[in-house]
Parts: C-alpha cells; structure tokens; sequence
C-alpha cells in the first residue's frame, strides 16, 4: 500500500482530546431543582426537575460514548503502530522481541 501512512501522534492527540472533551462535559453539572417558591409554580419546578433528569440522562450518555470513542481511536494508533513495527521487523529493519 504504497502511500498510505498515518500520523500516530496526531491519532493519539486526538484521542487525547476526545477524552478532554469528556473530562469537560463531565464538569458541566446543573444545579438543583428550584423549589416551587423560586420557579413561581410547582408546574415550572415539575418542568425543571423533568429537565434536569433528561439533561443527567444525556449527560451519562455522552460520556459513555465520548470515553468509548477516545479508547478506541488509542487502540487504533497502538494497532498501526504495532503494524509499523512488525512491518520493519520483516524488512530486516528491526530485530524481533
């Protein structure tokens, strides 16, 4: 496959930025519902509450797949640079572990 190569490092930032992302999305908490007496009515703080449980819903889910994504995108930099170091290896470029 002449002229296909791949930027390990910048797989491996990017990675490295997915689970940032993460880490940030992780840290973006809502406060508390209100009190009836605060929101002005007990269907506004109903309507709070339903909202702060679907955004934890979301939240939870996200960060699931956002840890899920950055751990596949570090397999896949180790898998290519386990293939360039197998494919120097067969060159006779390298010698075997």
């Amino acid at each position: 496959m002449a002229g296909f190569s791949v930027d390990t490092d910048a797989v491996k930032d990017f990675g490295r930025q997915i689970a940032q992302l993460g880490s940030d999305l992780s840290k973006a908490a809502l406060s508390g519902g209100l009190s009836q007496a605060q929101a002005g009515s007990v269907e506004v703080s109903r309507a709070l509450d339903e909202f702060h449980g679907h955004w934890r819903a979301g939240q939870t889910s996200l960060l699931d797949n956002l840890t899920e994504l950055a751990g596949a995108i570090n397999q896949s930099a180790t898998g290519y640079d386990q293939s360039d170091t197998a494919v120097v290896h067969a060159a006779g470029g390298g010698k075997g572990t």
